[in-house]
């Protein structure tokens, strides 16, 4: 009966540990929400629409001169059956690593055309079931570059203050941050085109895999922004030869070349995943970059030498683009985080009141003392 009971607690413990992972977890998987949903109760939309332009019922497209100024608001609106505050700020943007346009965080420098943007407040209360208006306010200087400069306005839950935890204990709690973002997509006239550049390509593992993809240094040095499509040929050992993506390939299942969102003035390493395995040896690595927002087609050329075999990147292993939102993958590998952490810190809070009374048994001399603190750590 002891040992049952013993086995009976800790599996108690092990269901706690799983039911509050699942609890923190679910705040991660909230952070996921595509477009038009909302995060943590609060929701925004454009103040102003133009009707000609159904991109604009999204976010902001001003057409603003140089030495030029427009004025607007956000619409934030709060599904919560409770008041929530909420702090404002600008946020600068970024090409992200597999492309697709990144906001940068409240403490980010704000440069460019994030330095043109002016909030009236930095917080707001939005009251349950309610709607505010968030009122800005954009000076474009007289020496702006024409072209696309994209900036974003965060509106960010403000987090319930966290009680001072008791002299020795040990806090435990996983803190989500999820915000809303409106963007702001500042068209100044004058002369301007998107146009690609690829400085390098190699072959490369995918990161943590011995998968095989083609690392393509890809930019934008023009004024525009845009989203490359990019077509790869390796030719290589033993008359190898491939083209990706292939006839017939199909969005919706396979990665079939199409990139998202590429900031003027950026430039990023581009994993292209490859289907087939490779062997060493000497490779000629053609590829090809076209853009619906340009006529430019781009051919460049370049060699490598592959030092060991690389399996291929198979379909499952490559999240098919979906703009506007992170991969589902990238939450997955967070969530195995935050249960790993909350397990291994549930496990040595566990262990500790154990050892602790072990320890007085093995120094103990008093026969009966022994027996109660054994007791003791039967009960733990």
């Amino acid at each position: 009966m002891k040992l049952q009971r013993h086995w009976r607690a800790r599996w108690g413990r092990a269901t706690l540990l799983l039911t509050l992972a699942i609890g923190l977890l679910g705040p991660v998987a909230a952070m996921a929400a595509g477009p038009g949903e909302t995060l943590g109760g609060i929701g925004v939309a454009p103040g102003a629409t133009n009707p000609s332009n159904p991109l604009t019922k999204a976010y902001f497209i001003p057409t603003i001169a140089p030495g030029g100024t427009y004025s607007s608001f956000v619409i934030v609106t709060n599904t919560a059956k409770a008041a929530t505050q909420v702090s404002l700020y600008v946020v600068a943007t970024t090409t992200g690593a597999t492309s697709g346009a990144v906001y940068l965080g409240a403490n980010s420098s704000k440069t460019g055309a994030a330095a043109w943007v002016s909030l009236t407040e930095a917080t707001a209360v939005v009251p349950a079931d309610g709607i505010i208006h968030v009122p800005f306010k954009i000076d474009v200087p007289k020496n702006a570059s024409p072209g696309d400069h994209l900036v974003g306005i965060a509106i960010q839950p403000v987090p319930p203050a966290t009680p001072t935890p008791s002299p020795g204990s040990a806090p435990l709690g996983v803190t989500t941050i999820t915000r809303s973002v409106m963007a702001i997509l500042i068209q100044v006239p004058g002369k301007a085109a998107f146009t690609m550049s690829i400085a390098k390509a190699m072959i490369v593992p995918l990161p943590a895999t011995h998968t095989a993809s083609v690392l393509i240094t890809l930019g934008d040095t023009g004024l525009l922004l845009g989203k490359p499509h990019l077509t790869v040929t390796l030719t290589g050992p033993d008359k190898y030869k491939k083209t990706v993506p292939s006839a017939g390939c199909k969005p919706a299942t396979q990665f079939c070349g199409q990139l998202d969102t590429i900031l003027p003035g950026t430039t990023i390493p581009y994993a292209f995943p490859w289907p087939t395995a490779l062997k060493p040896g000497a490779y000629t690595i053609s590829v090809v970059a076209t853009s619906k927002q340009s006529s430019q087609v781009l051919r460049r050329t370049f060699h490598y030498t592959l030092a060991s075999p690389l399996q291929p990147t198979i379909a499952s292993q490559v999240t098919p683009l979906t703009v506007g939102t992170i991969p589902a993958w990238i939450y997955g590998v967070i969530g195995a985080l935050v249960l790993l952490t909350l397990a291994s810190i549930g496990w040595f809070a566990y262990l500790q009141p154990k050892r602790k009374l072990a320890a007085e048994t093995g120094v103990e001399r008093d026969p009966a003392k022994r027996e109660a603190v054994r007791q003791r750590l039967d009960r733990i």
